[in-house]
C-alpha cells in the first residue's frame, strides 16, 4: 500500500490510515520501520514521471477487527494476504524489492 502524508501526520500515522482505508483493519502493532528509500518511476494512473521518497513500516494485526473498506476502495483493488516468499515471486520495482529484502521471513 502506498499513500501520501497529510499535514500534521507522522509517517507512521499515515501508514496506519492507508491500511485502514484500503483493508479496513483497525488494530495494528508496529513491528519495525524499514530503511527509507527513493525511486524514480512512471505513475500510470496519473500519467506522469515521479521521483518519490518512501518510508516503509512493518505492522502485524493485533486482532481481526475491521470495517468494510469503502466501495470506492473496493473498486480500486482487492486486498489479499501474501507471505514474503510469495511476494518475492512478483516482478517488483527495485525500491519495493529493497523493502521486501528488509522484511523478516
Amino acid at each position: 500500500m502506498t499513500g501520501g502524508i497529510e499535514e500534521g501526520q507522522t509517517p507512521e500515522e499515515a501508514a496506519r490510515v492507508e491500511i485502514r482505508e484500503e483493508t479496513g483493519y483497525k488494530n495494528l502493532r508496529l513491528v519495525a520501520e524499514l530503511s527509507p528509500f527513493e525511486a524514480k518511476f512512471f505513475h500510470g494512473p496519473k500519467g506522469e514521471n515521479r521521483h518519490a521518497h518512501f518510508r516503509s513500516f512493518l505492522f502485524e494485526l493485533v486482532d481481526d477487527e475491521r470495517d468494510e473498506p469503502s466501495a470506492e476502495e473496493q473498486q480500486k483493488h482487492e486486498s489479499v494476504w501474501l507471505g514474503t516468499d510469495d511476494l518475492r515471486q512478483f516482478r517488483l520495482p527495485p525500491g519495493h524489492r529493497f523493502v521486501l529484502d528488509g522484511a523478516p521471513r
